[in-house]
């Protein structure tokens, strides 16, 4: 499945080759699971989602009013009224306990009515409370004074949703609205695109259940900033050198400390479990040399097409980062998809491949770096089903002064927005001799370009 993003013209040329780098690296097609309503806002839809009954599922009151039965719609003439035999009170008659469904309305009687309450099935008009062809100033003969059109004032059966009717399409995301029309139309769970199981494992040496590092409490914070709670910490030292170091411990060093460090055969061990269990592992490490992670694409249970090169988005001190991803864990999914033109008409169909692979991304770096790598990287990865994504994540604004290099720069800036809704950007400079002030003071990534003047650039929010 080839990438398809609506690129903006003007749009950086290296995120462009990057984010084409990186998609097929990643595992073919989206899988997709089948979730309950309730649970389905903020979730990106996998299918057009099709209503399986019409709504209303009977007829509603269209506004506050009288409820007119059918006989009297049926038999009053123009110059010739009707006289109201009965007079009932929605509220009135549910106080006392009646059953509003079960009154016998064949009489010539009219009910006051709330807006959008299903209608008794003798009722087939409603009229404004205040409607001149009522005459209720007699209290002792109330009267209809001329014709009332069946099914005025009514929201007919089907008339608002009807089935088969496409209400969500396909890679939209469900909303609480969007909630509210699907349960009307008979949905209880819709196919979505399956949220991925993610974990987060720290390789820097010293780390342990009471201490983790930073970096990798930044990545597990901003990943719960996107919606995905509950992610783990996997502690899992880099590799050793399996033969200086049983010399050291022949030698009886006492420097020698077997807990930084795992052997082959655990760190493989672990590597495999993690593989099969989640779907995105986010591995902290200090460089890309740390041992390990380069091994990975030699190992039987890994796709032995995933690469050792870097992708190629440099960040504040031009580390990249690496993305490998396992062999299947279940069988290839075929799917078919309908083409069709611009006018909807069909031409055709292509097969999707849809693979079930774990993906490894290799963060790099201190902080810095892996904010760079996260709200530009993992970011689409998390979000490839977009066909937005651009459009969603990377905003415009205007920069002043700003020099350029001869090559991109992803830099932390500030963005603020003027009264005409132009979004004005500082980049993150002079914020005191310690570099991390930079995070108080930041609330967005920009992209300077690589070019001598500019003043328009792109920007990612920091939420």
């Amino acid at each position: 499945m080839k990438l398809e993003l609506n690129f903006p013209d003007d749009f950086p040329r290296q995120l462009i080759d990057m984010l084409h780098g990186l998609h097929p690296r990643l595992p073919k097609g989206y899988p997709a699971e089948f979730i309950s309503l309730d649970k389905a806002i903020g979730r990106r839809v996998a299918e057009n989602v099709i209503a399986l009954n019409d709504y209303p599922a009977k007829n509603l009151s269209k506004f506050a009013g009288w409820g007119i039965n059918s006989h009297m719609t049926q038999n009053i003439k123009v110059n010739h009224f009707l006289k109201i035999n009965n007079m009932y009170f929605w509220d009135a008659e549910l106080y006392r306990s009646k059953d509003i469904y079960q009154i016998d309305y064949k009489e010539d009687s009219i009910i006051r009515l709330p807006k959008n309450i299903e209608l008794p099935s003798e009722i087939d008009a409603v009229i404004q409370e205040d409607d001149s062809r009522l005459d209720l100033e007699d209290p002792f003969s109330y009267k209809v004074l001329s014709p009332i059109e069946k099914f005025e004032g009514v929201i007919k059966q089907g008339s608002i949703i009807q089935q088969d009717e496409c209400l969500v399409q396909k890679d939209e995301k469900i909303n609480a609205e969007k909630v509210i029309v699907l349960s009307r139309a008979g949905l209880r769970e819709i196919e979505v695109y399956k949220k991925p199981k993610i974990i987060i494992v720290s390789m820097y040496n010293y780390d342990n259940e009471e201490k983790i590092s930073e970096e990798c409490i930044y990545v597990q914070n901003i990943l719960q900033q996107w919606g995905y709670d509950d992610v783990g910490v996997k502690i899992l030292k880099p590799i050793r050198l399996e033969h200086a170091f049983k010399s050291e411990i022949e030698q009886k060093n006492p420097i020698i400390n077997p807990a930084l460090t795992s052997s082959q055969e655990q760190f493989t061990d672990e590597f495999r479990v993690l593989a099969a269990e989640y779907d995105l592992i986010l591995v902290c490490s200090a460089s890309s040399s740390s041992g390990g992670i380069l091994t990975l694409p030699k190992l039987a249970t890994f796709d032995q097409s995933s690469t050792n090169s870097p992708i190629n988005m440099l960040t504040l001190n031009e580390e990249k980062f690496k993305v490998f991803r396992s062999d299947h864990r279940s069988h290839p999914i075929n799917k078919m998809e309908k083409i069709l033109d611009t006018q909807g008409h069909y031409r055709g169909l292509k097969t999707h491949t849809i693979e079930d692979k774990a993906t490894i991304v290799n963060l790099l770096g201190d902080v810095d770096d892996i904010a760079m790598t996260m709200n530009v990287g993992v970011r689409y990865i998390l979000n490839r089903t977009d066909p937005n994504f651009i459009k969603n994540n990377f905003h415009r604004g205007f920069i002043k002064n700003y020099e350029t290099t001869d090559k991109m720069q992803l830099l932390f800036g500030n963005y603020t927005q003027d009264d005409s809704g132009k979004f004005l950007i500082d980049i993150a400079e002079d914020t005191g001799n310690h570099k991390l002030n930079k995070f108080t003071y930041s609330n967005c990534i920009v992209v300077i370009p690589s070019q001598a003047d500019v003043s328009e650039v792109f920007f990612i929010k920091l939420y």
